[in-house]
């Protein structure tokens, strides 16, 4: 698989466009903002997030693979358990 090269220029233009966005249509609604990326956070992006708000934050795919491995779980069996108990006769 090829891994395409990190632009730090690109990467905080994209993530400002999206911040403004999000500003202007949804804050007032959702005042909690993340960024989710499926990378390594490096240093530089964790500083450049969090400086936008002090309510925005950045999840790479360490974050991710925690919460599917520790807060899903429960989720999941609970569904488990309702689709175990259900007759599909």
């Amino acid at each position: 698989m090829l891994q395409k090269k990190y632009d730090k220029s690109q990467f905080e233009r994209k993530i400002l466009t999206d911040f403004k966005k999000y500003e202007t249509h949804w804050k007032s609604e959702f005042p909690n903002w993340e960024v989710i990326v499926n990378h390594e956070v490096s240093p530089d992006q964790l500083k450049f997030v969090d400086k936008l708000s002090a309510n925005t934050h950045i999840k790479g795919i360490k974050q991710i693979l925690h919460i599917i491995e520790n807060e899903l779980n429960h989720s999941q069996r609970e569904l488990y358990t309702y689709l175990h108990g259900i007759s599909f006769r």
